[in-house]
């Protein structure tokens, strides 16, 4: 029986993060400071409640506002934050040496094992009809099986 149910080796790689900062700019350069990177007025905090996030509005569009032609907005760099990140990477193992001394091993792998949606940054160019949007998300679940035969 020890020669079946032993031997196997489990190993797995797990990170978790709070959404990564990100921020909200503008289209072009209003500024006209040569920087295509100036950042709209922030009329509000910008978050949204959890329970009211979507794919379709992240944060609170209507708490930015394009400001004043040739000036600055108001609102800071990474103010908010995107969508959490889980990920579990698992492998099961086993090596089995056979009599004539060779080596046999059986390798599973899962990559993202529970298959968590882990969604991209939302769209954060303001004043398009993209703004607040996700549309993407990261990898799906991967599965690898290798067989390996060392002589």
């Amino acid at each position: 029986m020890q020669k079946i149910a032993g031997g196997w080796r489990l190993s797995g790689i797990t990170r978790v993060q709070t959404g990564a900062p990100y921020i909200v700019l503008l289209p072009g350069d209003p500024g006209n400071d040569g920087v295509a990177s100036d950042r709209p007025d922030r009329l509000g905090p910008g978050t949204l409640d959890p329970s009211k996030r979507s794919v379709n509005q992240w944060f609170a569009v209507s708490d930015f506002a394009a400001p004043q032609a040739y000036a600055f907005g108001n609102s800071g760099r990474n103010i908010l934050a995107g969508p959490r990140y889980h990920n579990w990477d698992v492998s099961v193992i086993r090596q089995a040496r056979l009599s004539n001394g060779h080596l046999f091993e059986f390798r599973l792998e899962l990559f993202n094992t529970f298959n968590h949606v882990n969604f991209e940054q939302p769209y954060a160019v303001f004043g398009t009809s993209l703004f607040g949007k996700i549309f993407g998300a990261r990898r799906a679940r991967e599965i690898e099986v290798a067989l390996r035969y060392s002589f």
